[in-house]
């Protein structure tokens, strides 16, 4: 049970994050791992 709410908790998290502040963030993340496999 702890490890499920853990997770849910985990992607709220990831959810809330992609909002208005977290959009930024997520879009550095995305072209650092795309140069990386390139």
């Amino acid at each position: 049970m702890k490890l499920g709410v853990r997770i849910n908790y985990m992607l709220e998290r990831k959810r809330r994050s992609k909002g208005r502040r977290g959009r930024m963030k997520t879009q550095k993340r995305d072209l650092g791992r795309s140069l990386r496999r390139k």
